[in-house]
């Protein structure tokens, strides 16, 4: 997917993929949806879930089911709209940035 077809993102939506991203990097599992709430100072878990829901029909995110816990992923395409990429040093399970170039960080 190139940056042209990249959807388009509310704010807080922006908010919530970064925090998502951002708990990745720190602790290699995805976030509750409390933790969202606290981190993007949401007014609820119902608002966290249905911007996760709107997140994940855009392709960004990818989820085992609402009834699996720390189960979000961010998708190549959530990878690429915050200009990440997947660590191939660390078989897939880090980020790092990318350059203009594309080159790893």
């Amino acid at each position: 997917m190139t940056t042209a077809t990249l959807p388009p993102l509310s704010p807080r939506q922006e908010r919530i993929l970064r925090a998502i991203a951002a708990f990745w990097a720190k602790y290699r599992c995805s976030p509750s949806y409390r933790e969202l709430v606290d981190a993007c100072k949401l007014s609820s878990t119902s608002v966290a879930t249905y911007n996760v829901r709107a997140l994940i029909g855009c392709g960004l995110l990818d989820s085992m089911g609402f009834d699996v816990s720390r189960s979000l992923r961010l998708t190549e395409t959530g990878l690429a709209w915050l200009g990440l990429e997947t660590c191939e040093r660390c078989g897939g399970r880090g980020m790092v940035e990318r350059d203009g170039a594309g080159a790893q960080r």
